[in-house]
């Protein structure tokens, strides 16, 4: 699925501190972010079971929190690495974008065949 249909699978990043862990989803079929975004008071709930992501109180930790995150991005430029992936034939991974079309339209007229 993740091949044919890759916004179906869902990215995610997290970043946390002693007190508080925020973790940021990317996915395009879900209009309201707070639907997908979690953040946790780890001090009083350290289970995570109570989402605060969306709550006014807990904005400027949101913010802060969203802050660092893409302050550790520009830092690193974290990004994901390009590997040849074992386990599906040998291309590399992520496939540049001409590639992952090629392969599905090829796919594609097998199947007509």
């Amino acid at each position: 699925q993740q091949q044919s249909y890759p916004l179906s699978v869902c990215r995610a990043v997290s970043v946390r501190t002693a007190h508080h862990k925020l973790v940021l989803r990317s996915d395009p079929s879900v209009a309201d972010e707070s639907l997908v975004h979690e953040l946790y008071d780890l001090r009083d709930d350290p289970l995570e079971l109570s989402n605060l992501y969306g709550e006014v109180n807990m904005s400027a930790i949101t913010a802060e929190l969203r802050s660092r995150l893409l302050r550790w991005y520009i830092q690193t430029s974290d990004t994901a690495p390009r590997r040849m992936d074992p386990r599906d034939g040998d291309y590399e991974w992520p496939q540049p974008y001409a590639a992952r079309t090629a392969r599905t339209e090829g796919a594609a007229r097998t199947a007509r065949t």
